[in-house]
């Protein structure tokens, strides 16, 4: 089509709308919608977000994630350590023999996780872990705001 023909069109279309009255709905569907919204609110009231939390909750939950954080940190500083774990839970196979194939699992992903460490960098191996439980969050963080701020979204989730 023609830039300019479909350029005139719009204008015509926008002014003839525009000239348009305003529709009055009826009155009894004023009543029928504010029941509806009020019944979906009481059945399934918008999840509050953290900014509204009480501050002792919100002081609590930063707490936590800083401690789970710190104790992320520590665990990378002892992971040297691990291989006393391992030798450990070897000794307790026989006490368990419904658990030694669970036992297997966590000894054979222990062994790869080490030797990944002693072929990389202690650095370069954590820094890719909390690199992945950063963007993780990130993803969740992005969908909840996403979520959150698309009103379609919420009411579909709700109704």
């Amino acid at each position: 089509m023609n830039p300019d023909y479909e350029k005139n069109l719009e204008s015509r279309i926008d002014r003839e709308l525009k000239s348009l009255p305003d529709l009055e709905a009826p009155d009894s569907i004023l009543s029928r919608v504010m029941a509806e919204i009020g019944r979906r609110t009481r059945l399934h009231p918008a999840p509050a977000s953290w900014q509204t939390w009480p501050a002792p909750w919100r002081w609590a939950s930063l707490a936590g994630l800083a401690a789970v954080f710190a104790g992320l940190c520590a665990a990378g500083y002892e992971w040297g350590h691990l291989r006393v774990a391992i030798s450990a839970l070897q000794s307790l196979r026989g006490h368990f023999p419904g658990w030694i194939a669970l036992g297997d699992v966590v000894h054979t992903l222990a062994a790869s996780g080490l030797l990944v460490l002693e072929k990389f960098s202690a650095v370069v191996f954590f820094s890719c872990v909390v690199a992945f439980v950063l963007a993780a969050s990130l993803c969740l963080a992005a969908g909840s705001i996403i979520f959150r701020l698309n009103p379609a979204n919420h009411e579909r989730a709700f109704s």
